[in-house]
């Protein structure tokens, strides 16, 4: 049974989508300004360097996870969030998430739901990571779909571990679909730099499908040429339990176990 919540500014969003007359591809920077401005600083871009993280255990309900080497070989400590951490309730089969991000990654992918369309982002470095919200701010792409993460105006402060869950809206139309057998996700720090390969944060591929984003993604390290994660039949999405930037780092789940909540 998938769990219904509610989300600030998902109602906005669909009205907003309402008033505009046609959907703008991710990737064409100058249809991209038409539709919101190419905003927000080049410091934004800032989200992807700094900071190694460490793998969090997470095993207590305290939400304290434990440490682990970080992919530059330093030692990092993860805490989950606001006492959320450990298995929360999520049934025995259930996978902790535990991305292990690449060098100078600090914002990862750490679910997709396929049949929510709903996508979790995660601080995976050792200090807070300011994510600005908006128009102007952090983006999803999922070829030829993209849209603000949320429509609201401001900056959210995730401290090590703690995570940011979203619905994936399409600019004019509403829920943006996602499927099991293809599909591809990429994040970007601002508006209109989706064909510059350095603004990408996080990036994954999924059954069988060209991936338009992948050439960025493979130039920035954040993904291995060619690789798909796959979504076992009766599955609804996956979560990484492993390096962001391959396949194998991630685990196909059902549904059960991507309520947000306990997720961390």
């Amino acid at each position: 049974m998938i769990v219904a919540r509610s989300y600030p500014g998902l109602l906005e969003a669909a009205l907003i989508g309402a008033l505009f007359s046609c959907a703008v591809a991710c990737g064409d920077d100058s249809s991209a300004a038409a539709a919101g401005g190419n905003g927000g600083s080049s410091g934004a871009a800032g989200a992807g360097a700094g900071g190694s993280a460490g793998l969090d255990a997470g095993m207590s309900g305290a939400g304290t996870g434990g440490s682990s080497m970080g992919p530059d070989g330093g030692a990092g400590a993860v805490a989950g969030a606001s006492s959320q951490g450990g298995s929360g309730g999520l049934p025995p089969d259930c996978p902790l998430p535990t991305p292990i991000p690449v060098a100078g990654q600090v914002i990862a992918i750490q679910s997709v739901n396929v049949d929510t369309s709903e996508i979790v982002l995660r601080n995976v470095s050792r200090t807070n990571q300011s994510i600005q919200i908006g128009r102007q701010g952090w983006q999803w792409c999922s070829y030829p779909r993209y849209w603000a993460i949320l429509d609201e105006e401001a900056v959210r402060v995730l401290a090590p571990g703690e995570i940011l869950p979203f619905i994936a809206i399409n600019n004019t139309s509403g829920v943006a679909p996602f499927f099991a057998g293809e599909g591809e996700l990429a994040m970007y720090p601002q508006t209109g730099v989706f064909e510059e390969y350095e603004f990408m944060q996080a990036f994954v591929a999924w059954g069988e499908v060209q991936a338009f984003r992948e050439s960025y993604a493979v130039q920035k390290g954040l993904w291995a040429y060619e690789e798909r994660i796959q979504i076992r039949s009766g599955h609804a999405g996956f979560i990484a339990t492993g390096p962001t930037n391959r396949a194998a780092g991630y685990t196909s789940v059902r549904a059960a176990c991507l309520v947000v909540a306990p997720n961390l």
